[in-house]
């Protein structure tokens, strides 16, 4: 430990913070986060990055269906749901956050349902019968709209249930979009978490990907600026 010995950060980690610096930096780029997934209670301290008035969260997965159903619009399966893992709990820090930053969080305007077979419904629709397992062409096409303008763009988690083919589509759509810009337009992206990871494989998305990480919890906060521990104690040795 750094108490009692001389330590370092190894090549790996020094590779994780250049990454996840990109991100931290005060400037007044523009820069996009994609927060999907499962691990809403995660994301409820990352919206501290909004108070840069540049940035944007395109939220999608159970964070999405979370912020739509906390505004009072009845999903109809999937509010049920959504009462049922407990996730209603969470609507009153959901409204609040929405409140605070109107034009920075984008929301999903369609989705896929269906078993085995994809069917696309509007938002407007609404309630569905069916659980909702991805976002719909017309969300992919306004994610991808917001994704044109971003100087740095940041991935956590699926926009959808890719483990089917069927609903991988969001998600494979906006990684290779995300892939094309990095490639073409030297736009820096960052990956996080393993889900995208098992995307990018199985569907065979060209990696042009700036940087691709493993860490959860962690890379969240270091991004938000919360201190982590490691780090604090090798920059003041205790």
């Amino acid at each position: 430990p750094p108490k009692f010995l001389p330590s370092c950060i190894g090549r790996s980690f020094e590779h994780e913070l250049k990454a996840a610096d990109h991100f931290v930096k005060d400037d007044h780029e523009k820069k996009i986060f994609l927060l999907g997934g499962s691990k809403v209670v995660d994301y409820l301290s990352f919206f501290k990055v909004l108070e840069h008035k540049h940035h944007k969260i395109l939220a999608s997965g159970v964070l999405g269906n979370a912020f739509l159903a906390s505004q009072g619009i009845d999903l109809g399966y999937e509010n049920n749901w959504l009462k049922e893992k407990k996730y209603d709990r969470l609507f009153p820090q959901l409204r609040e956050i929405l409140h605070k930053y109107p034009q920075q969080i984008i929301l999903p305007v369609d989705f896929a349902v269906g078993t085995r077979k994809r069917k696309e419904v509007l938002l407007g629709k609404a309630p569905f019968d069916e659980k909702l397992w991805d976002i719909g062409s017309t969300t992919i096409a306004l994610f991808k709209e917001h994704l044109t303008h971003a100087s740095a763009i940041f991935m956590k988690g699926p926009v959808g249930f890719s483990e089917v083919e069927a609903f991988s589509k969001g998600t494979v759509e906006i990684l290779k979009y995300i892939s094309e810009r990095t490639h073409k337009n030297h736009t820096y992206s960052l990956l996080g978490g393993g889900h995208l990871t098992t995307t990018i494989t199985t569907y065979k998305i060209s990696n042009h990907f700036s940087y691709t990480s493993l860490a959860g919890g962690a890379l969240m906060q270091y991004l938000t600026g919360i201190p982590l521990p490691g780090i604090e104690a090798l920059k003041h040795g205790k």
